[in-house]
């Protein structure tokens, strides 16, 4: 019988970065020598001290508009709001208009540099911890299934159906309305009533609606193409 002989396992050859991939590292290069945003700086070290006591790395938090450039490479229409590597932090200048939005891009992105060294993307670590952010108030936001946010969407756009039709109703009711009649006046009011009961109900599933779709818990590329927008109240 021969020597045995010694294999060794081949290394899995390395994947080759997406063009949105490698803009961004451009990105990471070109902000790597410049300081923080003084405002956002803050806020980081604020979830830093109050919900990590203080624990989390120190790392550039900073503005950068050409995040514009690379939110179309990962999909058609998409607008790339936040990224880090784990050293600095990017965020897209049209969040400085919306206070909520930024408190949530910038927990997403705080929740990866809280996993740099540990992290598996969007997975059952990170939920956990941006569940947990979200639980103690660190940011507004909804956790919901694609089903649940599907079937709520559904339900708002029936709702809509009916409060159009009803809008029309009352508008056609209106015109031929004698304030004369007494009964008929008083079967309106009640009607409108009704109707301006359903559009605060309905606005209440506006929000919780809007809550969901903006919970920051990150979306693969094959998700980013159905990614739902925003529904405005009655």
């Amino acid at each position: 019988m021969g020597p045995a002989r010694r294999t060794t396992a081949k290394a899995a050859p390395a994947r080759s970065l997406s063009r949105s991939e490698i803009k961004t590292e451009q990105l990471f290069r070109s902000n790597a020598g410049f300081a923080s945003d003084p405002a956002l700086a803050d806020q980081y070290d604020a979830i830093s001290v109050r919900y990590f006591n203080g624990a989390l790395p120190s790392v550039r938090v900073r503005w950068e508009e050409r995040l514009d450039e690379i939110g179309p490479l990962i999909a058609e229409g998409f607008r790339l709001e936040g990224v880090t590597n784990g050293r600095v932090i990017l965020l897209h200048p049209a969040l400085e208009d919306d206070a909520q939005q930024l408190r949530r891009v910038l927990c997403h992105e705080v929740a990866h540099v809280a996993l740099s060294d540990r992290s598996d993307g969007h997975g059952p670590r990170f939920q956990t911890l941006l569940r947990r952010l979200g639980s103690e108030g660190a940011f507004e936001g909804l956790v919901a299934t694609d089903e649940e946010k599907a079937d709520l969407r559904a339900l708002l756009e029936r709702r809509t159906q009916e409060m159009d039709r009803e809008s029309s109703r009352l508008r056609a009711a209106w015109s031929e309305l004698d304030a004369a009649d007494a009964a008929r006046v008083e079967e309106y009011n009640s009607h409108v009533g009704r109707l301006q009961d359903a559009a605060a109900d309905f606005n209440r599933l506006v929000a919780r609606y809007n809550l969901m779709i903006s919970y920051p818990d990150g979306l693969d590329e094959e998700r980013l193409a159905h990614r739902a927008t925003p529904l405005s109240t009655k």
